[in-house]
This record gives C-alpha cells, structure tokens and sequence, in this order.
C-alpha cells in the first residue's frame, strides 16, 4: 500500500476517512451541546434539532445519490468537501444569532459531509488492484475507528 504506485492514493483515502468521519461525527455529536449551551434550548428542543438534522440528511442522501451517479465519485467528493467548508465557514465567521439558520447550516454540511462518508466506502475499494482491495479498505477504515469504537461501546454499555 506504500510502495511508490499506490502511496499517493492510500494517502488521499487515508485522509479521506480521516476528515470525512471527524466533520461527520463532530457535527453529529457536538450539536447538541451547541445548541443548549449557545443558544439555551433545553434538551428536549436540542435533541430534536439535532435529529432533525440526521433524518433530513438521510433523506437526502437517495436524492444525492442520483447525483454522485452522474458526477462521479471523485468529482462528488471535492465539490462536497467544498461546499460544506463554505456552509460551516459562514457559521464560523459570519456567525447568526437565530438558532434556525444554524440548524438549516449545519444540516446542509452535514448531508453533504456525510454522502462522502458514504461514498468513501465504494471509492477506497475501487482505487487498488482485487489483491489488495480488502487490506487498502480495511487500513482505511481504521482511521474511521472513533465512530467505530463508539458504535462497539454502546453494545457493552
């Protein structure tokens, strides 16, 4: 995987996991809290702007996915890297008093975010040769490993 043919692709994949999967769960996890203690809704209000937030991505992730078929893979993934830097630099600088425009922002990064979450699992396989398609995708996906963790704690809690 880092002999000099396949470096400079196991690299981008690697970090495609890496920052696809930080944004994604960053989001997914920390708005809440964002929204309870920026903007002082009470948890029962900041929960459901939070899930609000995932049904709405995951409704659009079969639209999006008409898309990715006809932009491609690649293509798809650095535009939505793009725009979804655009949506959370405008809540980073530009800042908004109204708790609505965050919850329509931050929705929006995340749909976008995540459909490369999503489309990182078809991409990583089809970069390497059928030998080394299972060790490529499964290296990868380890630096996705906090969400897996996480999804592996909640069995033991």
């Amino acid at each position: 995987m880092l002999s000099p043919a396949y470096r400079g692709r196991t690299l981008i994949v690697w970090v495609l996991w890496a920052s696809a999967y930080l944004i994604a769960n960053s989001l997914n996890n920390w708005m809440p809290t964002l929204y309870t203690t920026v903007y002082h809704l009470d948890l029962p209000h900041a929960l459901r702007a939070a899930s609000m937030t995932n049904v709405a991505s995951s409704g659009a992730g079969t639209d999006l996915a008409m898309v990715i078929d006809r932009t491609g893979r690649k293509y798809w993934m650095m535009g939505a890297f793009g725009l979804g830097a655009v949506t959370l630099s405008v809540l980073a600088f530009g800042g908004t008093p109204d708790v609505t425009w965050v919850m329509i922002f931050s929705t929006l990064s995340y749909g976008l975010i995540g459909s490369i979450a999503a489309v990182v699992y078809l991409y990583t396989p089809e970069i390497y040769p059928t030998r080394m398609r299972a060790i490529g995708t499964g290296v990868a996906t380890s630096l996705a490993s906090d969400r897996l963790r996480n999804r592996t704690d909640a069995y033991w809690i």
